[in-house]
C-alpha cells in the first residue's frame, strides 16, 4: 500500500468512514410522474429506488411497497447484498409507517439475519415489536360480542413421545424437510418475509428425520440453521437451535455449521463462542467475504485487545474477496464503537496539543494507543507527509469524510497547521505491515 492509501486508510478510520448523503427532498406530482414515465419505458433500479422514495416522503406508503418490490424483483439476478439491504430497510420503514407491524417486523428480522449485532437495526426491530406488541394489546382488551368458548380454557393434554420412525419414514422427511429448508433460503435470498412459514414446514419435517436418526449430522445442521432464521429474535428457539447445531457440529466439522453457530452465540450474547466459530469457519474457507464481514460485525462489540484490529483486519479480507462489502462495512462503523474509540483518541491529542507541542514520549504513547486499536498499517516505513495529508484533505472523498463521528472537533484538527503536525508526529510513528485476520 502506498503512503497515500496508507494516509486515506488511516483517516477512514479516524473519521467513521464516510459521511451519508442527505435525504431526498420532499416530491411533487411532477417529479413522480416524470419518473414514472421513464419507468414504463426502460426500468432502473435508480429510478425505481427513487419514485419508492419519493412515494415514501410523501407518506404513500403502499405505493413506496410497490415500486421497492418491482425493483427487487425485476433487479433481483444483478442486486448486490448492499442494495437489497438498503431496499429492504426501507420496505421495513415503509410497513411500518403504514401501520403493518407484523409485515414490517418480518423484514426487519430478514435486516437482523443479514446484520447480526448491527445496534441500530435492533433498536429498529425492537421499535416494530413494541408496537405489534401494543396492536395486540389493544385487540386483546376489546369485550367479546359472543360467548366465550370453554375450550379455550381447558388444560392442554400432556405432550406424549412419539414413536421412532423407520428408516423409510425419516428418509422422506428428511427430502421434505430438506426441500422446504432450500425453499426458504431462496426465499430469503428474495427478500420475502414467506420464509418463515417454508422453515416451519422444513422443521416438522426434519424432527421426524431426526427421531429417526437419519443423516443425523446434515439433519441437525438444517434444523438448527432453520430455527436459526425464523427466529432471530427468540432466545428458546436459538437455544434449541445451538443444541443442534453443535451436535451437528461434534458429528462433522463443516464451515457452514460453524458459521451459523456463531450467528446463534451473537444472538445469545455469546461473544467469545461467536468469534471462535468465526474463525474456525474462514480457517476451512479463508476467501468467504460474507463470514470476514460478519466477523468484522463481531469483534466491532468486543472489548477485548485487539478486537478493533481484528474489526478493520476481517473488514479488509471481505472487501478484497466482494467489493460490495466496502459500502455495507462504512454504514455500520457510523455507529461503531471501534471508530468511536479511535475518534476519542484523536480528540484526546488534538487538545493535548492545543497550547504546547506535544513530546516525544506523548507522541509515542498516542501512536502506540492508535497502533493498539487498528492494528499494522501496512506500507513503507516512510511518514506520513504534510504534502499528501493535505492532498487526501482537499479531495472530494477528503471533504465527505469530515462528517463523520465528531466531525468539528477532527476537522479542527485537520484544518489548524499547528494540530495537523501534530497528528503528522503520530501518523509517522504508526508503521508496520497488513495484519492477517486471524
Amino acid at each position: 500500500m502506498d503512503m497515500t492509501r496508507q494516509a486515506a486508510a488511516l483517516l477512514l478510520v479516524m473519521l467513521s468512514i464516510l459521511g451519508s448523503a442527505g435525504p431526498i427532498q420532499a416530491t411533487d406530482a411532477d417529479r413522480i410522474q416524470e419518473i414514472q414515465r421513464r419507468i414504463e419505458q426502460q426500468p432502473t433500479v435508480r429510478d425505481l429506488y427513487k419514485l419508492g422514495a419519493l412515494f415514501f416522503f410523501d407518506h404513500r406508503y403502499a405505493d413506496a411497497v410497490v415500486s421497492w418490490k418491482r425493483l427487487l424483483k425485476e433487479f433481483k439476478g444483478t442486486l448486490t447484498s448492499t442494495s437489497k439491504f438498503k431496499v429492504v430497510k426501507a420496505m421495513t420503514l415503509a410497513y411500518e409507517g403504514a401501520g403493518d407491524c407484523d409485515k414490517a417486523y418480518g423484514f426487519a428480522k430478514w435486516l437482523m439475519r443479514q446484520q447480526p449485532g448491527d445496534d441500530k437495526i435492533q433498536r429498529l426491530a425492537d421499535r416494530i415489536r413494541r408496537k405489534c406488541s401494543n396492536s395486540a394489546g389493544d385487540s386483546a382488551s376489546k369485550p367479546t360480542t359472543g360467548p366465550v368458548s370453554l375450550s379455550r380454557t381447558r388444560a392442554s393434554p400432556s405432550p406424549t413421545v412419539a414413536p421412532r420412525p423407520d428408516l423409510a419414514v425419516a428418509k422422506a422427511k428428511f427430502r421434505e424437510g430438506e426441500m422446504a429448508y432450500q425453499q426458504g433460503r431462496v426465499l430469503v435470498d428474495q427478500c420475502s418475509t414467506d420464509s418463515d412459514e417454508a422453515f416451519s414446514r422444513a422443521i416438522g419435517a426434519l424432527e421426524v428425520a431426526k427421531r429417526g436418526e437419519y443423516d443425523l449430522a446434515r439433519t441437525l445442521y438444517l434444523l438448527g440453521s432453520a430455527r436459526l432464521n425464523r427466529d432471530p429474535d427468540k432466545p428458546d428457539e436459538l437455544t434449541r437451535a445451538r443444541d443442534d447445531l453443535e451436535k451437528s457440529l461434534a458429528l462433522d466439522n463443516d464451515e457452514r455449521t460453524l458459521f451459523d453457530l456463531a450467528q446463534v452465540y451473537g444472538f445469545l450474547g455469546e461473544k467469545e463462542k461467536e468469534v471462535d466459530h468465526y474463525e474456525r469457519a474462514l480457517a476451512l474457507n479463508p476467501k468467504w467475504a460474507e463470514c470476514h464481514f460478519k466477523a468484522a460485525l463481531a469483534y466491532d462489540k468486543m472489548d477485548t485487545p485487539g478486537a478493533a484490529a481484528k474489526t478493520f483486519a476481517h473488514a479488509k479480507a471481505a472487501i478484497a474477496e466482494k467489493p460490495e462489502y466496502k459500502k455495507r462495512f462504512q454504514e455500520v462503523l457510523k455507529n461503531s464503537r471501534v471508530a468511536q474509540r479511535i475518534a476519542d483518541e484523536v480528540i484526546a491529542i488534538v487538545r493535548r496539543s492545543e497550547d504546547d507541542q506535544l513530546s516525544d514520549k506523548e507522541i509515542e504513547d498516542a501512536a502506540q494507543r492508535l497502533q493498539n486499536l487498528i492494528g499494522p498499517t501496512g506500507g513503507d516505513k516512510g511518514g506520513l507527509s504534510k504534502e499528501r495529508l493535505n492532498r487526501l484533505i482537499s479531495s472530494q472523498e477528503g471533504r465527505k469524510l469530515l462528517d463523520g463521528v465528531k466531525s468539528d472537533k477532527v476537522k479542527s484538527a485537520l484544518q489548524d497547521p499547528k494540530k495537523r503536525e501534530q497528528m503528522e508526529r503520530v501518523y509517522e510513528k504508526i508503521k508496520g505491515s497488513s495484519p492477517s485476520p486471524r
